[in-house]
């Protein structure tokens, strides 16, 4: 009976062994999806995992010219929607923005002086401009192609199509002097006329981008470039974006970014909050 014992002892013990380490087994594979290893799932940990179907952002901030003359404050808005097909790697992104200006009181001088059959004639016009204020919104719609939507690294492509309206509006007075002279004979008048400028124009463009986003949780960045058509009466030109943020929750980033344009040498610098769904 001894003997017996103690030989189904040890094969016991084996027996549980084999199992415990079986169920082991089991619940290390379970933590990670089918097809994944224990190593590939912890590196996903470093990059985006599942990117979001919808995502919305709004930043407000400065809004200006490098070479602005005469702007006593300006401010400006952004704002982006982006929905992802999915299991596709294309993406709608709608995006919006919106600035506005206020002018410093200016004025221009206009000075002239000739000869008519003897007589010399002098005029000055001095135009001052106060209350002026200028306004610009718009957005874009394109459709984005991602290449590596759930790496680490995403380089993509979008076009699309861009509007853009502004309007400017101003009070002024004019004020015209003028001399005549004959010999010993001069003659001088002066008048006056106040008035209202009300201005605005809007033009359509077509939009192509090259961009990357970079996204190493808990951190975001996106760098792009696009080329934008003759908008208004202006040339193409080039517009070069940027957008930094880090994760504040699970759906929600902080985020600064900068836009600038080199044509118009108009530039955006806003903060703001990105959801995501």
């Amino acid at each position: 009976m001894k003997t017996a014992v103690s030989k189904i002892l040890p094969l016991c013990l084996a027996v549980g062994t084999i199992a415990a380490f079986a169920d082991e087994s089991v619940s290390q594979v379970s933590r990670y999806k089918e097809g994944e290893t224990g190593a590939s799932a912890d590196t996903a940990d470093f990059g985006r995992r599942n990117s979001p179907v919808v995502s919305f952002s709004v930043r407000a901030g400065l809004h200006d010219w490098k070479d602005s003359r005469f702007v006593d404050k300006s401010w400006g808005a952004q704002g982006e929607m982006r929905f992802a097909f999915p299991e596709t790697p294309l993406d709608i992104v709608l995006r919006g923005h919106y600035a506005t200006v206020d002018y410093e009181d200016t004025h221009s001088t206009y000075a002239n002086a000739y000869q008519y059959r003897g007589t010399r004639v002098s005029e000055i016009d001095v135009v001052q401009y106060y209350n002026a204020e200028q306004s610009a919104f718009g957005g874009s719609l394109q459709l984005q192609w991602n290449f590596a939507r759930e790496e680490l690294v995403n380089p993509y492509v979008a076009a699309g199509g861009m509007y853009e309206k502004s309007e400017f509006h101003s009070d002024y007075l004019r004020t015209r002097n003028g001399l005549m002279t004959y010999k010993w004979l001069a003659t001088s008048w002066s008048d006056s006329y106040r008035g209202r400028i009300d201005e605005d124009d809007d033009g359509w463009a077509f939009v192509g981008r090259l961009g990357t986003e970079i996204a190493p949780s808990p951190f975001y960045l996106r760098l792009e470039m696009s080329w934008v058509s003759e908008l208004y009466d202006d040339d193409a030109q080039a517009e070069f974006g940027a957008i930094a943020g880090v994760e504040a929750t699970e759906n929600a980033r902080f985020d600064v970014a900068g836009t600038y344009f080199s044509d118009w040498k108009e530039y955006y610098i806003s903060a703001g909050l990105t959801l995501s769904f």
